[in-house]
């Protein structure tokens, strides 16, 4: 909401350390990395690193983060991301993906993925990243990237949504993305 990022911080957002929380996928995506702060001095750690469960961090006691490191994607990578929820507004994410890819002759040459809401934490698809890096980017690979980014997440059954639902529509928001990298 307005309120919200007029007042608060993304540190404060990833430190709430939600499955759910839209800012962790980019910083995921982007490989960002964090300046933390405390008794024992300073200390810098991936984004990656820092949640270990729901509203459980990498923060020892007496620690804050000070700096989110944000490296920008070179030129060329496509930036994706969309979350799905029950309002238009102040939604937590039912699920949410985010991505940057880079195509070259129609072959994906790299990429990075990132989901929220479908693990115990926001978490990186590595082993979907890993099918789609060097592969054409053809009708049957995007079913099998679908089939593989829903076999990857590990989500659960809540008020907002089921885990099959939540499954479903991680595979299909990144099968969206790569319809429009490969549409151009």
């Amino acid at each position: 909401s307005v309120q919200i990022r007029n007042r608060a911080g993304l540190g404060g957002n990833l430190v709430n350390a939600s499955p759910a929380a839209d800012s962790a996928i980019p910083l995921l995506v982007c490989d960002a990395r964090l300046e933390i702060v405390g008794p024992d001095g300073t200390r810098q750690l991936a984004v990656e690193k820092f949640f270990r469960g729901p509203g459980k961090t990498a923060l020892a006691p007496g620690e804050l983060i000070t700096t989110v490191w944000i490296p920008i994607p070179p030129r060329g990578f496509v930036p994706f991301f969309h979350k799905v929820g029950k309002r238009k507004a102040l939604t937590i994410a039912i699920a949410s993906i985010g991505a940057i890819a880079r195509v070259e002759n129609n072959t994906i040459a790299a990429i990075r993925i990132a989901a929220g809401s479908v693990a115990s934490t926001p978490i990186r698809l590595r082993t979907t990243e890993g099918l789609l890096t060097g592969a054409q980017l053809t009708p049957d690979l995007i079913v099998r990237a679908r089939e593989s980014a829903s076999a990857e997440v590990s989500p659960i059954d809540d008020i907002r949504g089921s885990a099959e639902y939540r499954r479903t529509v991680i595979g299909d928001l990144l099968g969206r993305f790569l319809e429009e990298l490969k549409s151009g």
